[in-house]
């Protein structure tokens, strides 16, 4: 058995926060580009987007549940679907611990290994982040822990 790397709670607050506004950022990123194809007519690139758009939302779903539900709910709306999540199912999944639990697991989201690293370049490029050098490390962090499955094991939330 591996010994795994501690975090204090604000920590993981804050990266659970960073990781939120960073892939919040690629989605509008790819929101305003799906808009731009749209209007372009250009059904190719707009396809290349919308698939790029699912695979942040997958990330959003486990990072932020109750902003993917209101993006899903958003869309669906049109068509008088919504997400068949309950109140309670939300509640359980929106709690910070679920949060952090999918934070620290991230590699296991489904296409979370490219869409962190390029939500982290995004939000670099655009300096979001300002000189904060230890933003820039806790973003190596994020990269680090989306590249890979069985990086998940190397942290475990403890409850002290």
């Amino acid at each position: 058995m591996t010994k795994a790397a501690l975090l204090t709670l604000d920590g993981t607050q804050y990266l659970l926060s960073l990781a939120s506004k960073a892939v919040h950022s690629l989605h509008s990123h790819y929101d305003q580009q799906r808009q731009m194809a749209v209007t372009a007519g250009d059904e190719d690139w707009e396809a290349k987007i919308v698939e790029n758009l699912y695979d942040v939302e997958l990330t959003l779903k486990e990072l932020d549940p109750v902003y993917w539900k209101e993006l899903v709910d958003k869309r669906l709306e049109s068509t008088g679907g919504f997400t068949s999540w309950t109140a309670t199912e939300l509640a359980r999944r929106a709690k910070l611990q679920t949060r952090i639990n999918a934070l620290l697991a991230i590699g296991r989201i489904p296409k979370a290994f490219w869409v962190v690293p390029e939500a982290v370049k995004l939000w670099r490029k655009r300096g979001a982040g300002g000189e904060d050098t230890e933003a820039d490390a806790e973003l190596d962090l994020l990269i680090f822990l989306s590249e890979n499955r069985k990086r998940a094991e190397l942290f475990c939330p403890v409850t002290v």
